[in-house]
């Protein structure tokens, strides 16, 4: 499943995920466009649980960005901090210079796993990644997704 930018939602090994597409291809567990929305839905029903300042960014990506002509770091940032106020560790896909490929950065997250009430029964609704049943692109993909989450916690 291609699209222009599809936001989708999982569990990994306890985390709450959010990734922005971005355009790229979507991993098989999660490619169905009915689960997906189902997610989104389960998500808005979250509430905020971190503000502004409790929030951690990959402070070596953020820097990089920045480097980028016409950066708006405020708007770029507006949707994924959202995301991380509800507990999630929100990423995007980069692609390569070259259009070939790339990979999801991590750029804004709670910093920790949340432990609440209303979200552990909204996040019992989120796919779960089943890590060892992944074919082996998607394994590669979320075990750098979660040494990426490990280096902000």
């Amino acid at each position: 499943m291609v699209s222009h930018d599809i936001d989708w939602f999982c569990r990994i090994n306890g985390y709450l995920c959010h990734f922005a597409s971005n355009g790229s291809e979507i991993p098989d567990f999660i490619a169905d466009s009915w689960l997906i929305r189902r997610t989104q839905g389960v998500v808005a029903e979250l509430p905020i649980l971190f503000e502004e300042r409790e929030l951690r960014i990959d402070e070596g990506h953020r820097r990089e960005l920045q480097e980028l002509d016409g950066f708006n770091e405020q708007r770029y940032y507006e949707s994924f901090k959202f995301f991380a106020s509800k507990g999630f560790y929100s990423f995007d896909y980069e692609w390569n210079r070259g259009g070939d490929g790339g990979e999801y950065r991590l750029i804004v997250g709670p910093g920790n796993r949340i432990i609440h009430p209303e979200t552990e029964f909204l996040a019992e609704r989120l796919p779960h990644v089943p890590i060892e049943r992944l074919n082996e692109r998607d394994r590669s993909m979320f075990e750098r997704i979660l040494n990426q989450i490990r280096r902000i916690e």
